[in-house]
């Protein structure tokens, strides 16, 4: 049965209108309305792979980019980290919705994304997002593109 007036639906609702929203230009042009990461339940549930995400943080530190240090993960690892990043995604895109088969305007499906706002979209929501990512950006240098596309409040 599937009751949209539940007591989840009700939940979810008050969520995301009590979430922090922030307009990001892709580096498509494409303006979407993002949230920044809840990596607290994600981690608490068990989608985050902690373990593979200390795994790729130690070969990075090692002097590999994150392409190289995900070459070096078995198929498995990698599944496990793709998955997690396509979760990630529906996460934190609000407007336009990321969903399976898109039914309405407002909503896209993975096959419609361009490649570079993926990974725009992975490495905003890997920096934690708004605030976040601002800091981020404020601690590599003003020059420095840590999340690429001009952002704006709303």
């Amino acid at each position: 049965m599937n009751n949209q007036n539940g007591r989840g639906a009700e939940y979810r609702s008050r969520s995301l209108k009590r979430a922090a929203r922030e307009e990001v230009t892709l580096p498509s042009g494409a303006v979407f309305v993002l949230r920044p990461p809840n990596v607290e339940s994600f981690t608490i549930s068990g989608a985050l792979p902690v373990a593979l995400t200390a795994r790729m943080a130690s070969l990075q530190r090692s002097g590999l980019d994150e392409q190289e240090a995900f070459a070096r993960l078995d198929p498995e690892e990698q599944v496990k980290m793709i998955t997690f990043a396509r979760k990630m995604i529906i996460h934190i895109c609000l407007e336009p919705r990321i969903v399976d088969e898109p039914a309405n305007d407002d909503e896209l499906g993975f096959e419609d994304l361009e490649g570079d706002d993926v990974k725009f979209l992975i490495a905003w929501a890997n920096s934690g997002g708004g605030k976040s990512a601002d800091a981020e950006k404020f601690r590599r240098g003003s020059g420095s593109t840590a999340v690429a596309g001009a952002r704006r409040k709303k």
